[in-house]
């Protein structure tokens, strides 16, 4: 016998009252789907609804049908309770071992459902991740992670709901719900955000590891520890590998830095930082890139330029991303320039100025968004993963501060990192000048 929710007369009120059965695709959904299923690795990703014959799928991957029969369906079992229902082998599970989705396609092994619950108690369907060879149960964390995804999905359709309702009203939308709306969607904008983090910063940590070692086996051959190797080119190639783990040592560790400022995990480790210095060092970490694009960078800093209490590697780190970023968006042969000034309130504006292209005020939105790239047609593909600006506006936020991007199209870029007062100290005043390792 297939069961049956108690309150099922009011549940599926609830769903039908969202009017979401039987729409298209949308992307906020299928946005959340696609990252619950990256970030527990599964080929098959559902949002599925139960209605009184059927599991309908909002948003899906992995699978081509819409519907299946409610009688056939795991999430039927899923709704019963709010807890994560997980099936860690279904061939050996006797509610399922004889159902059709596991004897044949898509061939179920593992399920995972986590309850799409309402503010009312009411379970309308799953967020459910599947694979076809039996797994081990998710652990407590996992649990929790799986949960909050089915939260942004309610959440989503709550929004939906809302926007439907309003849109279909005769009189218009007061400031105050106005404001409402747009707090939820970037509430839930945010929260999906961070989920994307989560999954790349795992993927990031787990592969430094790896990479390492890779990087030490290299080192091994061209330094021929165990004997000569014979042909020389081996040598210079295994210096490549070295070269490219390098830098992809530095993407992993911005892409990890970047998560954790995101969650408020990133601490000040503060000292007296002289800007001449802390900036020349800055100009030899990027010295391959401005080679790249044969920039020249130019440092302007007064004999008396003052210094500030900060985090050293910090600003380090915030002056290569964003001279980097110059270098990227230049032409040929162009000059960049760093300076420092006093403000009138006190605070301190570090900036970088560049003669590229300039953007436009949704090319700034566009690169204060983690994981976007800027690319025009007159300069090709654009390297980097567009994590480099949105990490500087964090790491300067750490500090207190602010970042101001005055730029236009066809009028360059300048990019300032603007330093509260209480960080500024005088000139003279020893600055720290231990080394710094940004990988």
């Amino acid at each position: 016998m297939n069961p049956i929710p108690f309150d099922e007369v009011q549940r599926l009120a609830s769903l039908q009252a969202l009017d979401i059965l039987d729409t298209p695709p949308e992307p906020a959904f299928d946005r959340v789907t696609r990252l619950a299923a990256q970030q527990f690795d599964v080929p098959i990703a559902l949002i599925s609804l139960i209605d009184p014959a059927r599991q309908w799928f909002k948003s899906k991957i992995g699978l081509e049908v819409d519907e299946t029969p409610r009688e056939f369906s795991f999430c039927q079992f899923a709704i019963m309770d709010d807890q994560v229902m997980q099936v860690p082998d279904a061939t050996v599970d006797p509610r399922f071992a004889q159902n059709p989705l596991v004897t044949g396609e898509p061939h179920i092994r593992f399920y995972a459902g986590a309850p799409l619950v309402t503010e009312k108690g009411f379970r309308l369907g799953t967020l459910c991740m599947i694979d076809s060879r039996p797994r081990q149960p998710l652990d407590e964390v996992q649990q929790a992670r799986l949960r909050d995804f089915a939260e942004l999905v309610i959440n989503e359709m709550e929004l939906r709901r809302l926007r439907r309702l309003l849109g279909d009203s005769s009189f218009g939308l007061s400031s105050e719900v106005t404001s409402a709306l747009n707090s939820m969607r970037e509430a839930e904008e945010d929260l999906a955000r961070q989920a994307q983090m989560n999954v790349i910063a795992h993927v990031a940590h787990e592969l430094r590891t790896p990479l390492s070692a890779m990087m030490g086996f290299a080192e091994i051959i061209r330094r021929e520890f165990f004997g000569e190797i014979g042909d020389k080119r081996y040598a210079a190639y295994a210096s490549q590998i070295e070269d490219c783990g390098l830098h992809l040592l530095g993407v992993l560790s911005k892409t990890m830095d970047l998560s954790r400022a995101m969650r408020g995990g990133l601490k000040l480790e503060e000292s007296v930082v002289d800007l001449e210095e802390v900036s020349r060092l800055a100009k030899k970490l990027s010295q391959s890139e401005l080679d790249v694009f044969q920039a020249d960078l130019k440092l302007d800093f007064g004999a008396d330029a003052p210094k500030l209490l900060a985090d050293r590697g910090q600003v380090a780190q915030m002056l290569v991303n964003l001279i980097c970023n110059a270098a990227h968006h230049s032409p040929q042969s162009s000059s960049i320039a760093v300076d420092a000034k006093q403000r009138s309130d006190g605070g301190l504006d570090l900036s970088v100025t560049d003669q590229g292209s300039g953007m436009t005020v949704e090319d700034i939105r566009r690169a204060l968004t983690p994981f976007s790239k800027i690319k025009r047609e007159d300069q090709g593909h654009q390297a980097g993963l567009g994590i480099g600006l949105p990490l500087t506006k964090r790491l300067l936020e750490l500090h207190g501060g602010e970042l101001a991007i005055d730029s236009k199209p066809g009028r360059g870029t300048r990019i300032t990192l603007r330093f509260p007062a209480y960080r500024v100290r005088e000139a003279g005043i020893p600055a720290d000048t231990q080394p710094i390792n940004l990988q």
